[in-house]
């Protein structure tokens, strides 16, 4: 018997740059919650650029490729990326002049600003901003690094 089922954003719920559900698919997500099914976001994305959609309500989302797990009430997994690597990767980065893009469960920032990492979020309507204080950034849980 199924209980639940997990379903990617982009070209899966929605064609990629669409930002609703089409009808007929809202009303099979209800009967399968009819069916006491949970459903479940899974994606790359930060929980903060998750869509919302109409008519319909996900009981979890899995953000990050499952780095950070919620629903509406708790935190049900988090596992960010160790101090140590993230250290590595922004050394390696230095080296290479290259930005990188750390991203929090609330936020996305970058170390200084490079193109190819705009156009890179642009391709999911995300921005970033360049950070202000990396050292206070990296005092918190850092879920994902993109290195320009």
């Amino acid at each position: 018997m199924i209980k639940i089922i997990f379903f990617d954003i982009d070209n899966t719920l929605i064609p990629l740059g669409a930002t609703q559900i089409e009808p007929k698919l809202i009303n099979a997500l209800h009967q399968l919650q009819a069916k006491g099914i949970k459903l479940v976001l899974a994606t790359g994305r930060p929980s903060f650029y998750l869509p919302h959609f109409n008519h319909i309500h996900f009981d979890a989302f899995l953000t990050f490729n499952g780095q950070y797990c919620f629903n509406a009430t708790q935190t049900i997994y988090a596992n960010p990326l160790s101090h140590k690597d993230i250290m590595t990767v922004l050394e390696n980065a230095k080296q290479l002049h290259k930005a990188v893009a750390l991203t929090t469960s609330k936020k996305l920032e970058a170390t200084y600003y490079q193109s190819e990492l705009e156009r890179y979020f642009a391709i999911a309507n995300q921005s970033m901003s360049i950070t202000n204080d990396l050292h206070a950034l990296l005092h918190q849980d850092i879920y994902q690094m993109m290195i320009a």
